[in-house]
């Protein structure tokens, strides 16, 4: 038997053994990494790799894979005179902020049947602001749990509600967002409200914040791109693949000015079915069964430039930019709809729906900024059939003539003030 000497000993080595093999196993393992690291540069973003350094996204976005993806959380916000219940009903699924457009756009519950088509055809995230004072919160509440439950499941995948209302005006009772999301519908008992629905807002002589329901919508949106748009417009198909190649390829534009892409708009007569591509919008054209949006309204509003050869170029696979615009004489009363991101100006939010120009303060700082509009060549918007035409209404021309008064007595003289003025630009 070896004695108690013997044996420490041994002990005593093999400890020495042991630890000899976790230093040298330690050092390989930090070798290891830090060859790792040399191997890739600090300053390389390995998603930037991916685009080719003379394409569009190299130039004008660089930070584009720098956003972070995150989920809608619901929060409570005051907005001026407003309450905001941002995120109250958040869809199912959320989406990388670098690879999809949010469709952001608003409505009051008379509206919302909109986005059955909208979500199905944008295959995206959609946020949507809905104006609901008083009463007309639960009204809502009602029609958005049936279209979760009752309608197709793009809806409840992709559509996060934001509901918004006056402080003056706000529901006898809130439920939290939680019990929001845990409502059930009786899909045979529980049909959508009619558009002709009589409303909270309209007893009680409330004007529609429309520009404050679009900043609402936009600035909830978690993509770096974005869509503002109006409820009643479908989009094209295939929109964000489609997009993001575009990002890969070179420049339209020699400059580095700001731009935006724009969606040439369109209306469809009642019984015409929505194009889906631009083969199927040509013929409808060709047919007379379409028209340029608001032909019969506001001609110049969406009047785009170079439309007519917009409407005859043959269709190639993809999109790339038609014509580069700007918002100056002739097109000086253009409203274009566009994808942009967030840093583009905001809306005014003095303006209502019911006093019309609600866009024209937005553009004007574009062009005073000397914006590019990219208007994009196979992409597009749609009216919810139904071609519109001019009507008299004089109710709501008192109010239009009171609001153009706020906008070249008042509003007019802040922003020469604060953005400067531009040859060409107008309010």
């Amino acid at each position: 038997m070896a004695s108690p000497w013997t044996l420490i000993k041994c002990w005593s080595v093999f400890l020495n053994l042991m630890l000899l093999t976790t230093l040298c196993s330690f050092w390989y393992s930090e070798m290891y990494i830090t060859n790792i690291k040399r191997s890739i540069p600090e300053d390389e973003n390995p998603q930037r790799l991916d685009s080719p350094p003379d394409s569009l996204e190299s130039k004008m976005y660089p930070d584009l894979h720098k956003c972070v993806s995150r989920p809608a959380k619901p929060s409570y916000q005051q907005h001026g005179d407003y309450w905001v219940l941002a995120s109250y009903i958040p869809a199912s699924v959320s989406f990388p902020c670098d690879k999809f457009v949010t469709y952001t756009t608003h409505g009051e519950f008379t509206y919302l049947d909109n986005l059955q088509p909208l979500a199905s055809r944008w295959q995206g995230p959609v946020s949507v602001a809905v104006y609901a004072p008083g009463d007309d919160f639960h009204t809502t509440l009602t029609t958005i749990t049936h279209l979760r439950h009752c309608g197709p499941s793009t809806i409840h995948k992709y559509v996060t509600f934001h509901i918004f209302f006056d402080a003056s005006h706000t529901p006898k009772t809130i439920p939290t967002s939680v019990e929001a999301l845990n409502r059930t519908a009786d899909c045979e008992a529980s049909p959508l409200p009619s558009a002709n629905a009589t409303t909270y807002r309209h007893q009680h002589g409330l004007l529609y914040p429309v520009n404050i329901a679009r900043n609402i919508a936009r600035l909830a949106a978690h993509t770096y791109f974005v869509l503002p748009s109006d409820i009643e417009l479908y989009p094209s198909l295939h929109f964000h693949h489609d997009f993001f190649q575009m990002l890969r390829l070179p420049d339209a534009s020699t400059s580095t000015q700001p731009r935006v892409f724009v969606l040439p708009i369109f209306e469809v007569k009642e019984n015409a079915s929505v194009p889906e591509s631009k083969v199927e919008l040509q013929r409808l054209l060709k047919a007379e069964e379409a028209v340029p949006f608001h032909k019969h309204v506001c001609p110049q509003c969406h009047n785009i430039p170079k439309f007519r050869e917009w409407v005859k170029a043959d269709v190639t696979p993809g999109l790339s930019v038609f014509h580069i615009g700007k918002r100056k004489p002739p097109h000086h009363r253009w409203e274009p709809i566009y994808v942009a991101t967030n840093r583009e100006p905001l809306y005014e939010e003095r303006l209502s729906w019911e006093g019309q120009s609600d866009k024209m303060t937005q553009m004007y700082i574009m062009c005073v900024q000397d914006y590019e509009l990219h208007i994009l060549d196979n992409a597009f918007l749609v009216h919810k059939p139904g071609i519109k035409r001019a009507s008299r209404n004089p109710a709501r021309q008192k109010i239009v003539k009171k609001q153009n008064h706020v906008i070249r007595s008042k509003i007019t003289n802040e922003y020469k003030a604060i953005f400067g003025v531009r040859k060409g630009c107008s309010v």
